[in-house]
């Protein structure tokens, strides 16, 4: 955690993952920028990885990332932006909590600036998403699938450029 400076002059904590992660990358993969309308499935299966990006747009509702999806899209895990909090939700997967209660986290998110840096860890049983360098960091135990490996790209109600996306697999 560190302290940081916004341009307003107020100050946050942020929270950023150890740099010793870096040593377990097996893998880099740069996918450059991608523009996305609606639901853009890339050609890459993994489970631990982690996947980073800028995202961008003019006018949209939401945009964000579908984690250890599954092949037809039934089952996945949510990490974004919709109008103005950054989420995690993890309800579209098998799931121990039938209150609903705790399928999902939600923070703040400022959607005039129309523009998100996201990063975020998967592995086999968590997710965990870093919004804006650390600002609001979302973390949740997840029950995918083993073979729920795919990861998607989505928008709702408008287009998104997904900037710099680069994923880093990790050895497990």
């Amino acid at each position: 955690m560190t302290l940081k400076r916004a341009a307003t002059g107020t100050y946050h904590l942020a929270s950023l993952p150890v740099t010793t992660l870096d040593r377990y990358v097996s893998r880099t993969v740069r996918l450059g920028d991608l523009e996305v309308e609606g639901t853009r499935v890339l050609d890459y299966r993994g489970t631990a990885y982690e996947v980073s990006c800028e995202i961008t747009w003019d006018q949209l509702t939401g945009a964000g990332l579908q984690l250890r999806r599954s092949n037809d899209g039934g089952r996945h895990v949510d990490a974004g932006v919709y109008r103005d909090y950054a989420f995690l939700n993890r309800r579209s997967t098998l799931n121990p909590d039938a209150s609903g209660r705790w399928q999902g986290s939600k923070s703040p998110f400022d959607p005039s600036a129309r523009r998100v840096r996201l990063r975020v860890l998967v592995d086999r049983t968590s997710v965990e998403m870093f919004v804006d360098d650390g600002r609001y960091v979302h973390t949740s135990e997840v029950f995918p699938y083993l073979i729920d490996n795919r990861l998607a790209l989505f928008t709702i109600d408008g287009r998104a450029v997904f900037r710099k996306t680069v994923i880093r697999e990790f050895t497990v």
